[in-house]
Parts: structure tokens; sequence; C-alpha cells
């Protein structure tokens, strides 16, 4: 294909394409740019959406699973060398993901231990996340 510009009858510039298949270039409609501006604007809206909502669950499962570490390390006396199994069983459960390594179980673990937060609190970090997001533009669109 061949790219190319045109003026058009009334004298507006018109985009065109020519296909060495077909005699006639195409001429595109002058809403044209806009919509495919307005296409591209939503999709990386949508892109940022669907990330921001990965991490929220990403984070939130985290969370979840940090304060598991800790009840059972409290109410079970659960000590490094379970830990280190359960690390072993996950990796080996679900070989293409990351994230389970020895290391990362002991941070999801003080992650909770010395703020012992709630899910309310999890509430006041990410409404203000958005709103900052939107006030910055990165999310335009609810």
């Amino acid at each position: 294909m061949i790219f190319c510009q045109k003026t058009s009858p009334t004298g507006s510039l018109k985009e065109c394409i020519m296909n060495p298949k077909v005699s006639s270039p195409l001429i595109l409609p002058e809403s044209y740019p806009i919509l495919l501006r307005d296409i591209k604007t939503r999709l990386r809206e949508s892109q940022i959406k669907a990330a921001l909502a990965v991490n929220q669950e990403l984070i939130q499962f985290y969370w979840w699973f940090g304060s598991e570490i800790v009840k059972h390390q409290t109410q079970e006396k659960w000590g490094a060398r379970v830990l280190e199994k359960l690390c072993k069983d996950l990796q080996a459960d679900f070989a293409g993901i990351g994230g389970f390594s020895r290391t990362n179980l002991f941070r999801m673990r003080s992650f909770i231990s010395p703020m012992q937060l709630s899910h309310s609190l999890w509430d006041k970090w990410t409404v203000p996340l958005i709103s900052v997001c939107r006030s910055h533009g990165v999310i335009t669109s609810s």
C-alpha cells in the first residue's frame, strides 16, 4: 500500500491510501482521524484501568496471604521451616507464576506483622490513589 494525500473537490486536504489492486484511491472521511484518536485514547485508558484493577487484586491477595501467615505463625506456632515448605509447594504448583520465593513470603508477612492493618485502611489508600490518577490525566473516564 502507498500512503498519500489528496485534495478533495471542496479544497480540503484528505488522507487516502493507494492500493495497487484498486484503480481509485480510498478517500477517508474527515471524521476518520477523530474516531481513530478517540479509539486510541479509550484503549489506553482501558489498559491503565485494567492494570490498576489487576494490581489492586494482587495487593489484596498478598495482604490476605501475609495476614494468613501471621495468623498461622501466631496461633499454631509455624516456624521458618513450615514457610519454606509452603514456598516450595506453591512454586511447584504454580511453576509459571513468580512471587512465591522464600524472600517474598517473608516480605508478605513483614508487611502485615508490624502494622496489623485493616481493609478499611486499604480503602482509604486506594480511593485517593485513583483520584490522583484521574487528576493527572492517567484515568479520564469512569
